[in-house]
């Protein structure tokens, strides 16, 4: 059996057991019943709510805890209330809400919807635009959720615009430095900002070419995040003394390394013994090659990879010298799906 035919089984006994599932009513069930089938499907979607329980404050709480999605089904009266809105916040996107108008105009009950979900910032500048130039519900905004930064991002300087102000933006990139990539542009070539964003890693993919290409300051900026080389141009991530260098600070920091780097053997366990994630980012030649599977087998028998890394090595490197026919890996996956419908 070809592994496409192996994935289109599956999908269709996976789409005939969720189709079984959707089709079993829950009208006449306890709360408690509901909300256990709510729980059970919450991966894959919201079963119909009866009408009585969609009417019940207390029951669409719990229900929205579970899944946020819950709040659609809830009655009309319901979906206006601001502690089911708050609750189902976090779990659900905004496009999905109508939030009135009295709410959004309430400052103290937006910053609780933003601690909740950031993205819902579009929708209370919209309502209210004097929020873009509020900056600590830009900070409550970006902090839980940087791409809220998008609603004030400036086209062009404006001094009445928060995103303008170099201390404002320090500011910002401290609390998430992925906001980065929405300042007003010339920050992004400053050398203060940036590093102060460095926390994070993903925000050095924002930053200016010519900061990027500035060796000193990136040596600056990798000594503060050594994941920050993710976003390095190429001939640093070539460069094996520098990997060995920060993968001594983070191990991880092996899954950004290109080419000799990373198709060192030493390199590659060195980075495996300190973190068992990476493994799955050892070059595939490499992985299966038999004096590396040897190696990291002696290491895991001598204790020198973590201990809680241990089994799950064990268990790739015995996949690497047993691989499985198509036929198992079908039976396993039909077992997996059945033992998740039973629940």
């Amino acid at each position: 059996m070809s592994r496409a035919e192996t994935d289109k089984k599956v999908r269709e006994l996976f789409d005939r057991r969720l189709a079984e599932s959707k089709s079993q009513t829950l009208v006449g069930k306890t709360r408690e019943e509901v909300l256990n089938q709510i729980e059970k499907m919450k991966k894959y979607y919201v079963p119909d709510i009866p009408e009585e329980f969609a009417a019940e404050k207390e029951f669409m709480l719990k229900a929205v805890e579970i899944n946020g999605e819950s709040i659609l089904q809830a009655s009309d009266e319901l979906k206006r209330d601001g502690d089911l809105i708050l609750a189902a916040a976090k779990e659900i996107s905004p496009i999905f809400l109508e939030i009135p108008k009295e709410l959004l105009g309430d400052r103290n009950f937006v910053l609780r919807l933003l601690c909740r979900n950031g993205l819902f910032f579009g929708i209370a500048v919209k309502c209210k635009k004097e929020y873009a130039f509020d900056k600590d519900m830009i900070l409550t905004a970006v902090k839980q959720n940087f791409e809220a930064a998008r609603y004030v991002k400036p086209r062009f300087f404006d001094e009445d615009n928060p995103m303008c102000d170099k201390n404002f933006v320090m500011e910002l990139v401290g609390e998430n430095g992925r906001a980065l990539s929405f300042v007003y542009p010339p920050f992004r070539d400053d050398e203060e900002v940036v590093l102060a964003a460095a926390k994070n890693y993903r925000s050095f993919e924002f930053a200016s070419v010519r900061l990027k290409n500035d060796e000193k300051f990136l040596m600056r900026v990798l000594d503060i995040n050594p994941s920050c080389i993710a976003y390095a141009p190429i001939e640093y991530r070539k460069n094996k003394t520098l990997i060995a260098e920060l993968m001594k600070k983070h191990a991880y920091v092996y899954r950004y390394a290109k080419e000799d780097a990373k198709n060192d053997l030493n390199m590659a366990l060195e980075a495996v013994k300190s973190d068992g994630r990476v493994f799955e980012y050892v070059p595939k030649k490499l992985r299966e090659s038999g004096e590396f599977t040897e190696r990291l087998k002696e290491c895991i028998e001598s204790h020198t990879v973590k201990k809680e890394d241990e089994e799950y090595l064990k268990e790739e490197i015995y996949w690497i010298l047993n691989p499985p026919s198509e036929e198992d890996m079908f039976k396993n996956v039909i077992t997996l799906v059945d033992k998740k419908s039973e629940k």
